[in-house]
This record gives C-alpha cells, sequence and structure tokens, in this order.
C-alpha cells in the first residue's frame, strides 16, 4: 500500500489539541455523497499520542458493477448488496503531514480525486469548528540528487536494477565508486555517439549489477541522472525498488485493500514511525 504525502499548513502543534481533533474525528457520523451514497470514517483507529500519529479509514458506498450469469446463461446485474470501499489515511502531527492511500477504485462513482476531496472536507470542518481557521494542504516531495540512491541503496546493498536518464554531459573520467576501471572501458563509452538519453539495466533476482562495468560507467556520466533504483532489501528478504516517481509517498509493505483494518492501521503507524526522517524531509511544493 502507497501513501501519497501532502503538507498541512499550519496544523495544530499542541497535543492537546491533536487530542480534540482525533475525538473529533471518531465521532462524526455518515455523510451524503452523489447519488444518495454515503460515506463514513470507521469507528476504529490508531492514535499514538507520543509519535502524534493518527491513522483512521474512510469508507465509501458504491454502485456495485458486479454481474452475474442466470439459468439461460444470460448476464443479470447482482442486486441486493450494499458494497462499500476502504482508504486509509493518516495524519503526522510532529511532521505536519497528511497521508493518504494510493489505490484504484473499480466502482464508477469513486476516484482518487474524489477520496482526497471527501477526506480534506471532513478536516475542513474539524479545522473550522475546533481551531476556527481554514485548512489547507499542499503536494510534497524530495530535493534528492543521484547521492541518495547511491549511499541508500547502491553502497549497501545488492542491486538488481537501475532506469537512468542522461543529459550532454558524457565524457567519463573517473569511475564513480573510487575504484579503477581499465581505460579500454572508459574510451568506448566515451566515443559512443548515440546521443543515448535512456538506459534501463537489470539483472535475474539473484544477480548483482555492481559486477557489471557498464553499469559502473553509466553511473560515472556526469549528465546521469538515477530515476530508479531495484534493490535487496534484507529485512524483507525481497527485491524492491524506489523511484523518483514515488518520492511523494510512504510504502506500507504488505498492506492492500484486503487486509483486516486492525493490522492495517498498526502497520501504517509502525511504517510512518520507520519513516520519520522521510516524512521531515518531504517539502511542500512551491511553499514560499
Amino acid at each position: 500500500m502507497n501513501l501519497k504525502v501532502y503538507q498541512i499548513i499550519k496544523p495544530p502543534t499542541k497535543k492537546e489539541k491533536w487530542k480534540e481533533l482525533v475525538e473529533y474525528l471518531s465521532q462524526t457520523g455518515f455523510y451524503a455523497g452523489e447519488h444518495g451514497l454515503r460515506y463514513c470514517l470507521n469507528s476504529e483507529y490508531q492514535y499514538d499520542e507520543e509519535q502524534g500519529i493518527y491513522v483512521g479509514a474512510i469508507h465509501e458506498e458504491y454502485i456495485p458493477d458486479q454481474t452475474s450469469v442466470d439459468g439461460n446463461k444470460q448476464e443479470q446485474p447482482i442486486v441486493n448488496i450494499d458494497p462499500w470501499e476502504r482508504t486509509i489515511f493518516a495524519i503526522d502531527f510532529v511532521n505536519e503531514k497528511l497521508l493518504i492511500q494510493l489505490r484504484d477504485y473499480s466502482p464508477r462513482n469513486l476516484s482518487r480525486k474524489i477520496i482526497l476531496a471527501r477526506i480534506t472536507g471532513i478536516l475542513s470542518d474539524a479545522w473550522e469548528d475546533l481551531f476556527n481557521s481554514e485548512y489547507n494542504y499542499i503536494p510534497t516531495n524530495l530535493s534528492l540528487g543521484n547521492d541518495y540512491f547511491i549511499n541508500s541503496f547502491i553502497n549497501k546493498t545488492r542491486v538488481t536494477g537501475v532506469k537512468l536518464s542522461f543529459d550532454k554531459s558524457w565524457i567519463v573520467t573517473d569511475i564513480y565508486d573510487g575504484k579503477s576501471m581499465p581505460e579500454n572501458w572508459k574510451a568506448v563509452w566515451n566515443e559512443d555517439q548515440s546521443d543515448l538519453s535512456d538506459l534501463t539495466l537489470k539483472t535475474s533476482n539473484d544477480g548483482d549489477l555492481h559486477e557489471s562495468p557498464l553499469f559502473k560507467i553509466a553511473l560515472s556520466s556526469p549528465g546521469v541522472t538515477i530515476e530508479s533504483v531495484s534493490y535487496f532489501d534484507s529485512a524483507i528478504d525481497k527485491i524492491r525498488t524506489e523511484s523518483r516517481t514515488q518520492f511523494d509517498q510512504i510504502d506500507v509493505t504488505d498492506v492492500n485493500k484486503r487486509t483486516e483494518l486492525p493490522t492495517a492501521l498498526y502497520e501504517t503507524v509502525r511504517t510512518m514511525v520507520e519513516n520519520r526522517k522521510k516524512l521531515q524531509q518531504l517539502k511542500a511544493i512551491n511553499l514560499v
């Protein structure tokens, strides 16, 4: 489960106010949506006052689009069901962040845009009722260079894949890790006139790009930008991928829409605590 991170503008800073907000959210009722369909916040939530983290879930009623086949082999809509979809969201009071689960919705009346509007609408009411102020939020991102990928992953563990892009700064003089490289390898790279713009390298699950001269040379090009790295994570014994396109997200491993709610809430709190540094580093886009 991926959580997209937003910056909250001027949230409450005192723990007493955090608790007021949590209690307010726990007492909200059902809200009327489009087409007479409802949505609500689940009465079950996780609040870690010491860490300043609240995690809850919003449930949305939707128009079912499931069908069945009758005895005559004719497709018929399934009736007499009132299905709901669940989306996890969280507030990091310490780092002033709102996190919302990124997921796809099959129902026709639900979307990421709608869920964002509903969650922020509920929070806007809370801000006005409790703090007599306006609720504002802004998308976030990380301003990180290649050093982030190199120091956090490439230098620490086995690498099974990379996606690289290049500008016109092409000529390699030194290898990024300081180790020697045969001059003929560098010559082959430096004489390339193809105007290469993108390069993807991938090994088997048991391979390691550290053993690839091409990987070392490509990573040493002055104009290279590391777009993503696939690496072995020993903590979960799996290959994981870190991508620039996901810098504004927190990954909650092994949680999906079918995970039982108590587990999803607990794992979200745990993951947010583990990613406190990243949550702190995420900055609002165009925030003056």
